[in-house]
């Protein structure tokens, strides 16, 4: 379930995206309907290698590390490189995040290779609590705390792809006309903003792709379906290779055992801790 009390999870949206769109919801939530057919129907790209960093880590993945008051010495940094990108992707998790590397890393592998094409790295913690799925992309990395998803439920790491892609205002000059124009948005949380209702609408149109059906007529939202059909075709999805051109490259590496970062740790708060300007949105338990 996702929660309404999460607003943005796109630092560059926060002075553009309206207020609430105000419209019906074609479902309560996607999850529960829409990750059976994704877990089952989604091209799914294995990951090979591990390629494990001993001494240093990215930039970001320490910095968050600090932030969410896990030790740089906890962090489990590896590449992996899946059989459609020349590149591989850095991923780092906490050893305490309920979410396995073999998990992360088949679940992203789930995720088009052109949305994984924008991502920079992704990052797993767990919550204090340890209960629900909290998730934020900022920067093109995506960070997950606690457990997000499993090769049945990609839904989020899909819906957090799409903020990755979400660039120069789409959401805002292409996809707010079309809801403007409907009825309805996908769910509760689509809602929000158009931010979200595109990323909503990711996971509904890929859905749609893969199954070659949808739970329920999607006419309340005809214009928003019909925009996400023509730019987001299975070939543009889907294309042979990744698209390097967009993909970002690595934050600096830096050394795990600097005295000062382990400093730092030793001084920041414990709760999920995003970027200013960033807040954490909401899963609930993911299913």
């Amino acid at each position: 379930m996702m929660k309404l009390t999460s607003i943005l999870s796109v630092a560059s949206y926060i002075a553009t995206a309206s207020a609430a769109l105000g419209k019906t919801t074609w479902l309560p939530e996607l999850g529960p309907s829409l990750n059976p057919g994704l877990g089952e129907k989604l091209p799914f790209k294995a990951s090979t290698g591990n390629n494990p960093w001993t001494t240093t880590i990215p930039q970001v993945c320490q910095d968050t590390a600090i932030s969410n008051k896990c030790k740089p010495s906890e962090m489990e940094v590896f590449g992996v490189t899946y059989p459609d990108c020349a590149k591989p992707w850095v991923m780092c998790r906490c050893s305490k995040s309920p979410m396995a590397q073999q998990t992360i890393r088949d679940v992203f592998g789930e995720v088009p290779v052109h949305l994984r094409s924008t991502v920079r790295h992704v990052m797993a913690f767990p919550t204090p609590d340890g209960k629900g799925c909290h998730a934020y992309a900022s920067s093109g990395d995506i960070v997950f705390f606690g457990d997000c998803a499993n090769k049945t439920a990609p839904s989020v790491f899909l819906h957090e792809s799409a903020h990755t892609r979400d660039k120069n205002n789409y959401s805002k000059n292409t996809i707010l006309p079309a809801v403007n124009s409907d009825t309805c948005v996908p769910d509760n949380y689509a809602n929000t903003n158009e931010v979200e209702d595109f990323a909503q609408l990711m996971v509904v149109h890929t859905h749609k792709l893969v199954t070659g059906s949808s739970p329920k007529p999607t006419d309340c939202m005809s214009h928003q379906m019909d925009i996400m059909a023509r730019d987001w075709s299975a070939s543009t999805l889907w294309p042979a290779t990744c698209d390097l051109s967009v993909k970002p490259p690595n934050s600096p590496s830096v050394n795990k055992t600097d005295p000062k970062n382990v400093a730092r740790w030793a001084s920041e708060g414990s709760a999920p801790t995003p970027p200013e300007g960033v807040q954490l949105e909401d899963f609930g338990v993911v299913v």
